[in-house]
């Protein structure tokens, strides 16, 4: 059996990601998987001057090995 993770920042590609392994034969082995951070930047008075955050989409694919022939 193979596995494999697709993961990235961006929805879109994500589900392009997951739908091209689906089409070549590849089955999701659980859930979709969410993490999410943000950060914020100080200036030197400790008061917030930027802040920015993240989202990461991952799925685990498998699939049966090819037979070898």
């Amino acid at each position: 059996m193979e596995y494999k993770v697709v993961w990235e920042f961006s929805e879109e590609k994500f589900e392009a990601g997951v739908n091209a392994l689906l089409d070549a034969g590849w089955l999701p082995c659980g859930g979709v998987s969410v993490s999410g951070w943000c950060e914020t930047s100080q200036d030197r008075h400790d008061e917030p001057v930027s802040y920015s955050s993240e989202v990461c989409f991952a799925q685990a694919m498998t699939r049966a090995e090819k037979a070898e022939v």
